[in-house]
């Protein structure tokens, strides 16, 4: 013999497939608020990302150039004194 499931469940669960109803157009407005702010501060941590990244570059280039210059008047430091001794 099969039970039928009590009446009180079968409601329930037809609640729950309802949509909900919509929300108040100021909840809209504050969430579109929101969700605007959040995305301008994600702008700004991207673009502060890439200038700090850029930063970094720079720096680092220009320790390549200065260790590059180091190494370049080394080396015409020694040819000179090859040049001077022959």
């Amino acid at each position: 013999m099969k039970t039928n499931p009590p009446l009180l469940a079968v409601a329930g669960t037809a609640a729950l497939a309802q949509p909900m109803p919509p929300p108040r157009p100021e909840d809209r407005d504050h969430e579109r608020a929101e969700r605007m702010e959040h995305e301008r501060h994600m702008e700004r941590r991207e673009e502060h990302r890439e200038l700090h990244a850029e930063h970094r570059d720079i720096m680092r280039d220009r320790e390549a150039l200065r260790h590059r210059e180091h190494e370049a008047r080394a080396h015409a430091h020694d040819v000179h004194e090859e040049m001077e001794h022959r």
